[in-house]
């Protein structure tokens, strides 16, 4: 996890030098309906991040697993917020 928030830290610093590039990070999102943050990829640049890209198209296979993962997305997203809030 070091090594991904690393990486995801000199991706920032190079969008804000200018230097467009997509990353994948966990945000707030309504891409999927029942949580409130997903993984998705996001164009970072000067401002930051300047565009969530979201997920794409999925088959039936992958929306089949990604409601199956829901409720678990549900429970770590709510003990994500706790531990903030605390």
């Amino acid at each position: 996890m070091a090594l991904a928030g690393g990486r995801f830290v000199q991706a920032l610093f190079k969008g804000l030098k200018g230097e467009k590039n997509v990353q994948c990070a966990y945000v707030a999102s309504d891409a999927v309906p029942g949580v409130d943050y997903f993984s998705t990829p996001l164009e970072l640049g000067p401002n930051g991040v300047e565009k969530i890209l979201g997920y794409g198209e999925l088959s039936e296979y992958e929306k089949q697993l990604l409601k199956e993962a829901i409720p678990e997305l549900q429970k770590n997203i709510s003990k994500g917020v706790k531990f903030i809030q605390e």
